[in-house]
């Protein structure tokens, strides 16, 4: 569980692979809640795994909705070949359903944040583990960073436009403010990483 966890946490911050981080957090939470006999940590698992899942589904059917499409465009000799009658409704079909799966991995996201944010304290608390609690206050932190940084961008940007700044000035307002969100992002994940790896492996006392 503790290194399922710990790496699980780890390689969600190695592009790519990060894909399968959901599943292995997933399973890590999940045993917590099996051996601790505690439904929220199950459920955090539980909805992590249906996020991986989701996740697969989605870019399974982006690549079959939207490769077929691209592959007759081209076999036809380009965009300008192709009959904009067959072409444009199986584009707005297919981004139709692109949106709709959006909108169904988004809510997910959003579940699976707030449990992890509060499994997290949870199993502090249960666990007598100070980086759970440690990891769960810089998710608090980052989401009010990301309010910040988004009022921050505006009105840096606004002013730049407004003065005929170059664009270097305008990338810096809107770049420049999203690094203390993305550092504490990443010690906030490497916290997680840790709290698992050096979690106890019994179970705690009933509460």
């Amino acid at each position: 569980m503790k290194t399922v966890g710990g790496i699980g946490y780890i390689i969600s911050l190695i592009p790519v692979v990060n894909l399968v981080s959901p599943l292995l957090v997933g399973l890590a939470w999940y045993q917590m809640g099996s051996r601790a006999q505690k439904t929220l940590f199950k459920a955090t698992g539980v909805f992590m795994i249906a996020t991986f899942l989701a996740t697969a589904a989605f870019l399974a059917i982006f690549s079959a909705i939207f490769l077929p499409i691209l592959t007759t465009a081209f076999a036809a000799g380009g965009m300008g070949f192709v009959d904009p009658s067959t072409l444009v409704p199986s584009i707005l079909g297919s981004l139709l359903a692109f949106v709709g799966f959006a909108v169904v991995l988004g809510v997910l996201g959003l579940v699976v944040f707030i449990l992890e944010l509060v499994s997290h304290f949870r199993a502090a608390s249960l666990y007598g583990n100070k980086w759970f609690s440690r990891a769960g206050w810089l998710r608090v932190i980052s989401v009010i960073l990301v309010f910040v940084v988004i009022g921050v961008v505006f009105a840096t940007s606004g002013l730049a436009m407004t003065a005929n700044a170059g664009p270097e000035l305008l990338l810096s307002a809107m770049f420049l403010p999203m690094i203390p969100l993305a550092i504490i992002g990443l010690l906030a994940v490497i916290f997680s990483a840790v709290a698992f790896f050096t979690l106890e492996e019994a179970p705690p006392p009933p509460t």
